[in-house]
């Protein structure tokens, strides 16, 4: 596997904060999305049905699935979509699903895309379904942090108060955050490809 590292230009007239990416530990995703509620937790059978519009949301064992979610700093619209679940088909539906819940002329928008995996046997619509979600970012000019790919599994988290998104990672352990300065320097064991808003930054 290799890592793509590459910044979005895209400039954005009314956004003057920057978001926090951070990764973390599974069981410090735990501890950190306690004060959630469990209300506003994306599920399974993670279809449309089971996305959340609020202030802060979480989701669990990304695998195969893609979670997008779209964030104005104040509220989030979190999707956690099963390729393998027909109730998502066909995936363009999503598209109306998100009008509905936002309004994408708003410039403060900023999106997230994480998941999808190459070549699954089991999963063929994987990897189209998270490149429709860049598709989807790049046609309504929403600057976009993505993680493509990679063999683990993740748990993604967006906290408004905080303005930051984290991912709880299976193959993030304590000890990283000792021996890497930052997760950049391991994110090439977690994913296949990686790109990074201008707006984001990467923190443990």
């Amino acid at each position: 596997q290799f890592l793509i590292f590459t910044c979005f230009t895209q400039t954005m007239n009314n956004i003057s904060f920057t978001s926090r990416i951070r990764f973390t530990t599974r069981d410090d995703f735990n501890r950190s999305i306690g004060a959630i509620d469990k209300k506003n937790y994306v599920q399974s059978p993670w279809s449309l049905k089971e996305a959340v519009y609020a202030p802060s949301a979480y989701t669990k064992d990304i695998s195969d699935c893609t979670t997008a979610a779209i964030t104005d700093g104040q509220k989030v619209l979190l999707l956690h979509i099963d390729p393998n679940n027909p109730d998502n088909f066909p995936i363009d539906k999503v598209e109306e699903f998100i009008k509905e819940k936002i309004d994408l002329t708003n410039e403060n928008l900023q999106g997230f895309i994480l998941g999808g995996k190459y070549n699954n046997f089991l999963s063929p619509f994987s990897m189209f379904n998270f490149q429709w979600f860049e598709d989807f970012m790049n046609k309504f000019k929403i600057p976009t942090s993505k993680f493509e790919g990679g063999p683990f599994e993740h748990d993604v988290a967006y906290i408004s108060s905080k303005d930051e998104f984290i991912v709880g990672s299976s193959a993030i352990n304590p000890e990283h955050k000792k021996i890497f300065k930052n997760p950049e320097m391991i994110l090439p064991k977690l994913f296949y490809k990686m790109e990074l808003s201008k707006l984001d930054e990467l923190t443990w």
